[in-house]
């Protein structure tokens, strides 16, 4: 880190003590301020990722389909929402998971949908 970095890592986590926070799977989430901090480094998300990560925290631990986290999280029609959400959940465990292409906390339910573990 240089030394903006490390001022700014600080800003950041005074400014996420100072609000409500969210602490999940490695992560530290303020909903309000919008942001998400993996390891004291803000991970930057979409606006899709950052409202299906948290629709996904809210259900913690519930199998949700992809139908129930479209309607969830999308404010606009797609005609293909299957491939819309898992392109989603694809660029999630991207940011989110230690080894993606081995998920520890947003699991695939086969033929069912998504969980958000806590672990």
């Amino acid at each position: 880190y240089s030394i903006d970095q490390k001022r700014y890592v600080k800003g950041v986590v005074a400014v996420m003590d100072k609000v409500k926070t969210i602490r999940i799977a490695g992560l530290i989430v303020a909903p309000d301020a919008r942001y998400v901090l993996k390891d004291e480094k803000e991970i930057g998300l979409s606006c899709l990722e950052f409202d299906t990560l948290l629709y996904l925290i809210r259900n913690k631990n519930i199998v949700l389909s992809k139908e129930q986290i479209y309607e969830a999280v999308w404010k606009h029609e797609t005609d293909d929402y299957i491939n819309a959400v898992t392109c989603v959940i694809y660029k999630l465990r991207q940011k989110i998971e230690p080894d993606p292409s081995h998920p520890k906390y947003l699991q695939t339910v086969r033929s069912v949908g998504y969980r958000l573990s806590s672990l």
